[in-house]
């Protein structure tokens, strides 16, 4: 049975992850925020074309985040209920990399959502990874 899909697409032109300690980094600020209906949605799916993996951390993922106080856009959320995002470490390019689907945090289930791509760093890498897309999707 089809199911209703909605695609978002955040293109970055080969983004190099800056700078490579711990900490979130989002990429083109703000140029890279939406604001979308996910009223109906339950679960996202992220998509990433990989061109540089990173490596020295111990762990980079790219995750989908929302702001939890709406239009200010100053506190960010992890959008996942379930996973941790797509990692950026390891594994070979290029390629494109997902992190399958997964239930969408409460409290992103809502009308007039801003969303962005964020970069979680644990430690500190001596390899910049490098995208050259992200796409969302949405059910």
């Amino acid at each position: 049975m089809p199911f209703p899909v909605t695609m978002l697409h955040m293109g970055t032109a080969n983004y190099t992850l800056s700078p490579l300690t711990a900490g979130t980094v989002e990429p083109s600020s703000p140029a890279s925020r939406f604001l979308m209906d996910l009223s109906t949605a339950t679960q996202f799916r992220l998509s990433v074309g990989q061109r540089v993996v990173g490596v020295g951390a111990t762990s980079c993922d790219l995750r989908l985040q929302y702001a939890s106080n709406g239009a200010t856009q100053s506190t960010w959320v992890d959008a996942n209920a379930t996973g941790t995002g797509v990692s950026l470490m390891g594994g070979s390019v290029p390629s494109i990399r997902e992190g399958g689907w997964v239930n969408l945090a409460p409290g992103a289930i809502a009308d007039s959502m801003y969303l962005r791509a964020g970069i979680v760093t644990v430690g500190t890498l001596t390899t910049a990874p490098q995208f050259s897309f992200v796409d969302v999707l949405f059910r």
